[in-house]
Formats: structure tokens, sequence, C-alpha cells
């Protein structure tokens, strides 16, 4: 990889949920942390295809889109980086090993990740979900081996049954009631256990932000240089680790990328605390068709690294979120790519796998669609950006973060606008 510096000191040993409860996020990263991080994950996985999205003038300049196509990835989703490291990391350590349990909340991506992660090292894993989350991702979680509960309320809820269970080792009310016997006793027979957040731990912070290690140095190596980056917020591990690895992952001669998270505004409690500078209540207005960000109340330490880390957070409307599926669904440069024959496809860095689901490039759920979403609201401020780089034109990665949507609903909200 190219490095804007040398990378100084060794991997960081694996600590708990427990062990770094209070200690700011920050103190936590290492920069040392992101090569083995970014060498791990393309051990097991080949890198996303990044691909031309589109080109337009705002603010007096030209503004190219390019767009991560974590979508191919076989869980659907990004979110099997970071989950996929800190377990990785954990069984190195011996705090996991094989028949363990991983447990872990989730809104559907991190979950399926976590289980792809626990395949892999053979072990049990244990996700609470809420009982609002779409019906293909709890099917998919329990086609695919985990131990799914289901709890009433939001992500917020689901969290701290997990966090209940981790902290006594003791099976709740809801595991024995929605648990098989057997599985029961294995969870109980299990020699170890270790909670593996969505978001707010180190490991998996530096697992996400290999999504930005590879988009820079797969453009960099057709000398194209990126100014921004765009991703869904929820609870913020992704864009933290994007930006975190974008400030050490370039060729040294050009500023490293700015990096924005886009959050839905039913459910903007971070970028309100953003904007206020100091952590704001719990947001929650209605539903959102985002529900992979839907996090109503915001963590201290994920804004107190965002602040370290990010260019901003922004917030985009459901019409807006909406508007940008079918955009994306009907993207003409994705459209001629999915149809582009296969020698065509190498060259964008797609494999075996990405071309066997090529169908779904087009196919963004509504966390996803709203990082697309920002790029076109007006509040990435593309003219201060090209001003402070002296440049006429900008070049910006956006991640196609997920396409877990249920089927029918993305075939309504597209055929329900025939622009």
């Amino acid at each position: 990889m190219f490095t804007r510096k040398k990378l100084i000191g060794s991997r960081q040993p694996f600590r708990s949920a427990t062990e770094i409860e209070g200690i700011p996020l920050q103190n936590l990263l290492s920069d040392a942390e992101i090569n083995p991080a970014y060498t791990h994950i393309a051990r097991l996985y080949p890198l996303t295809p990044i691909v031309p999205y589109d080109r337009f003038t705002a603010d007096g300049v030209t503004v190219v889109l390019w767009a991560k196509l974590d979508t191919l990835r076989l869980t659907g989703s990004f979110k099997g980086r970071g989950s996929e490291y800190c377990v990785y990391k954990a069984v190195s350590s011996g705090a996991l090993v094989e028949g363990s349990v991983v447990v872990t909340s989730s809104a559907g991506n991190h979950a399926k990740g976590l289980i792809e992660a626990a395949r892999l090292h053979n072990l049990i894993p244990v996700v609470f979900m809420a009982e609002k989350t779409p019906e293909n991702k709890v099917a998919a979680c329990r086609e695919n081996g985990a131990a799914v509960v289901l709890v009433e309320g939001g992500y917020e809820e689901a969290s701290l049954e997990a966090k209940a269970f981790y902290h006594t080792r003791e099976t709740t009310g809801l595991m024995r009631g929605q648990l098989q016997p057997s599985l029961l006793e294995q969870i109980a027979r299990a020699e170890k256990l270790e909670y593996v957040p969505a978001f707010e731990h180190p490991d998996v912070i530096m697992g996400q932000g290999t999504v930005a290690s590879e988009a820079m140095m797969q453009l960099q190596q057709e000398i194209i240089f990126v100014d921004f980056m765009i991703a869904p917020y929820g609870g913020g591990g992704l864009t933290n680790g994007m930006a975190f690895a974008a400030r050490h992952v370039h060729n040294g001669e050009h500023e490293p990328p700015l990096v924005y998270g886009a959050q839905a505004y039913n459910f903007n409690s971070m970028a309100e605390s953003w904007r206020a500078g100091k952590l704001s209540g719990p947001v929650s207005r209605g539903e959102t068709i985002a529900d992979g960000i839907r996090v109503v109340k915001p963590s201290q330490r994920m804004l107190e690294l965002s602040r370290h880390l990010l260019a901003g957070i922004e917030d985009v409307t459901e019409e807006q979120i909406r508007n940008a599926i079918v955009r994306v669904s009907r993207n003409k440069g994705l459209a001629e790519i999915q149809k582009a024959p296969i020698d065509e496809l190498i060259q964008y860095g797609f494999t075996a796998p990405h071309i066997r689901l090529r169908g779904r490039i087009s196919v963004v759920e509504g966390a996803a669609a709203a990082a697309f979403a920002l790029a076109y609201s007006g509040k990435i401020p593309y003219g201060e950006i090209a001003h402070a780089r002296k440049t006429d034109e900008l070049h910006g990665v956006i991640v196609a973060s997920g396409n877990n949507i249920d089927a029918p609903v993305w075939r309504n909200i597209v055929a329900s606008n025939p622009e």
C-alpha cells in the first residue's frame, strides 16, 4: 500500500469490550494496525470493485464520483470486514477458541458479517435483533446458523439484551422462549464468550476502515487521488475507520481525503450532536427505509472520535433516500458494467464471486442510498474542498455499503418513481 508515513509499532493486542469500556476510542486506534487489517481482509476476500458512477458540476467544480461496490460481498454488505477482523484477533489471542460464543446486537448487516466470521472460526453466533428488522435479514441470519433472539423495540433495546447476556452469561427469558433447548445447552457449555459490538470497538473500526484502504489503493493504481469519501453513518464504525485509514494510506503528495457521514433525518442524533458540538438527546421521528443506520441514541465515545476524524456528518430526508435508491437502479454507468463482457469486468477488479453477483449491482438498501443522496444534497462543500486543494476537479468515493433490502420493498420504491 501507499502510505503517507512509515507505520511504526506492532499490531495492538486484542482487548474485550469490557476491557475498553470508558477509554476514548481515539486512544485505542493505532496506525500500525492499518496494514495488518488490510492484509487479513484481503487474504480472505477479493477486493470489491470500484467503478465510475457519475460526473457533474457543482459550485463551479467538476465532481467525479466512484462507487465502491461492497454490495458485491457475499454477505451483501461491508459489515463483515469489522466483525471478521475483531473475531480473528480474539481467536489469535486465545480469547476465543473453537466452540466459543460470539454475541452481538445488530440491525442485520453486522449480524450477517459476524455469522460469517463465526463460521470461519468454528464459533457459535448469538444475535439479538429488533423485532422491526426486515424479514430478509432475520431469515438470512437464521438460515446461516445463528441463534437469533428478537427483542421488542429498536436497536438500543436489542443492544441492552445482548449486553445483559454477555455480562451475566445467563440465558435471558427471551432466549429461553425463542431458542431450541439443544442450542441453549450448547451455548451454556461454551468455554468462552465475547461480545463483538457493531461499531464501538477499535478492531471493528479498523476492519471497516479497509474499505478506504482498498478504494484509495485501487484508484491510485490508475493515478487518481481521492479528495473525499461519503459513507452511511449509523453508529459510526465505517466512517471513522475510513477516515483513520485515509489519513495514513495515500501517496504522500496529496492531502488525505475528507470523509463525510450520511444519516437519515428521522434518526439524525449524531448529525445534530455534530452541529451542536456536544451529545444531543435521542432522535426518533417515525420510521426510515434506511434501517441499517436507524440508531436512536448517539454514543459519546463515537461523537468524540468523529469530531477527531471526520469532515462532517449530514442528514438526508426519506424522500432523498428513496430517490437515491431509484437513481442507483437507473444509473447508466452501472447498467453498462452489469452488461459488460467478462474481460471488461476483470479490468474493473471483478473476480469470479463478484461476477456471479453482478445482477445486484444496481441495488442498494436504504442506508447505502443515504450516502448517494448526500452527494447530491448540496451539503458537501465541493467549492470549498476544491479551493483548499487548488483544483477544479474533485474525485469522490461513495461506499455502496449494502443491498440487503426486501425485494418487494425495493421493487415498490423503484416502480413508484417513473422518472
